[in-house]
């Protein structure tokens, strides 16, 4: 058995590199300060959408407007309205309201935004583009750091979305040809390929026991033996998966038409149905949850991963349709995954009132 492995592409396809402060650190209170940073596709064939810049904490730093960076209020009122300079606190909320976490930002970037209220769109970054992204803020006054030096951090993120893909290739062979190199003292010749797209997130599968799909020839049992495939994802990033999870109808496998899913043997997180093309009839499973005998839903299609990999089984046993008439065949099964990726960084600034050393 020969196995080959091929990685197209690259799993950190977004990085974010050269970070800039001017003026750099120390700086002054009440002074403007310039954060630029680039965020990079490193990957030469594939978009990179809905890539959004955030800057979620940034202690005693404001805007260009004098605003603070980390101002949350009650969602759904409005935090300061600005009127001839003047900032009026926010309204309360009404009693018996619950008070949730504004997702308004008052320091946004000069594009890639989340889309929220005067915030830029998310973009998209083309394959080897690179964007530059700026924010403009300022830095507190003396009066808030009490004329003390003072030390903070800008905390921000980058999150995008991405699709990853794999082509597996995987050999069934025949159980009348198995007996024949057996009785020749040969070996069987076979090859699996798994082909891995770009992207932090990695599709992997795995055969339970012999590494191919045996072809039965009993003419009294004409059913077809059965093999187990484990499907398993992993983050093999330097970011960190949105959630941990990959969310419902996210993930899709499609299994040839030669093979056919048995009937309650595969993950409950999965729902296959035939799907017909040019290609013929294939069976397609889609991460959607499943529904029990009795029409109770038994999964959300959620599949969480825990340090980094899926721990749930996405288990599927599968066959051949009809027994094999060459010695041997290969078969193609493709999967693929969209999901959100983040990567966080962050700088030191230090800010020294004048003449305090």
């Amino acid at each position: 058995m020969q196995q080959s492995t091929v990685q197209n592409g690259i799993q950190d396809v977004v990085v974010v590199k050269d970070m800039l402060t001017i003026p750099k650190s120390p700086l002054l209170p009440d002074q403007q300060l310039t954060l630029s940073f680039i965020v990079e596709n490193k990957d030469k064939l594939m978009n990179v959408k809905n890539v959004r810049i955030d800057m979620f904490n940034a202690p005693t730093i404001r805007n260009s407007g004098g605003t603070l960076c980390n101002l949350y209020v009650a969602s759904g009122y409005t935090p300061c309205a600005i009127n001839v300079g003047t900032c009026v606190g926010a309204e309360p909320p009404p009693p018996n309201v619950q008070v949730t976490p504004s997702q308004q930002r008052y320091c946004m970037p000069d594009q890639c935004g989340s889309g929220g209220a005067n915030e830029p769109a998310a973009c998209v970054i083309l394959p080897g583009e690179e964007k530059p992204i700026t924010f403009t803020l300022m830095t507190p006054s003396s009066a808030d750091i009490k004329n003390i030096k003072t030390e903070t951090k800008i905390n921000f993120k980058a999150t995008y979305e991405f699709d990853g893909s794999l082509n597996y290739i995987v050999s069934a062979i025949s159980a009348d040809e198995i007996l024949k190199r057996q009785r020749s003292g040969d070996k069987a010749t076979l090859f699996t390929t798994k082909s891995y797209g770009s992207g932090p997130v990695q599709i992997d599968v795995e055969l339970q026991g012999a590494p191919y799909i045996l072809s039965g020839n009993n003419p009294i049992n004409p059913d077809q033996p059965e093999t187990v495939m484990f499907f398993t994802i992993q983050n093999r990033g330097s970011g960190t998966l949105v959630n941990s999870q990959i969310d419902s109808g996210k993930m899709q496998i499609i299994f040839p038409p030669e093979l056919e899913i048995v009937n309650g043997k595969y993950s409950e997180q999965f729902l296959c149905t035939d799907i017909t093309d040019i290609n013929g009839q294939r069976t397609l499973c889609t991460n959607t949850g499943n529904v029990d005998s009795t029409g109770k839903k038994v999964s959300d299609g959620v599949i969480p991963l825990y340090k980094d990999q899926s721990r749930s089984s996405l288990r599927f046993t599968v066959k051949l349709k009809q027994p094999l008439n060459e010695p041997f065949r290969s078969l193609q099964i493709t999967s693929t995954v969209n999901y959100n990726y983040e990567l966080r960084d962050y700088v030191d600034l230090t800010i020294n009132p004048f003449q305090n050393v």
